[in-house]
């Protein structure tokens, strides 16, 4: 009863939702754990890792795991460098796609 009412008055003057378990679609890895409860995600690959945003994210919810970071681009694969520092990551200079090769990215001046 007294939860109700907290929820009730959250909702009301916070604006604020409060769940017992997160509903589908709001946290990735919160479905994940709902979907396979016995599972453990021991590899992660983030393709197009950027800055490393992801990787905070994903070292918090599967604190076991390896990371595999894929950043093609030079300059932002420095700062990567900078960000992904805890546990177990590897970090790669390269894109991942269909076919082997080398192309040239352009990454305009203001990005």
């Amino acid at each position: 009863m007294v939860s109700k009412i907290i929820k009730r008055l959250a909702k009301k003057y916070l604006n604020l939702t409060i769940y017992r378990i997160l509903p589908h679609g709001i946290d990735e890895f919160a479905d994940i754990k709902l979907a396979f409860p016995e599972s453990c995600i021991k590899i992660i690959f983030d393709v197009g890792s950027n800055v490393g945003q992801s990787v905070k994210k994903f070292r918090k919810s599967t604190p076991k795991a390896i990371i595999h970071c894929f950043e093609p681009v030079l300059n932002t694969f420095r700062e990567l460098t900078l960000n992904a520092n805890e546990g177990q990551i590897i970090l790669n200079n390269l894109a991942l796609g269909s076919k082997t090769g080398e192309l040239q990215i352009s990454v305009p001046e203001d990005n």
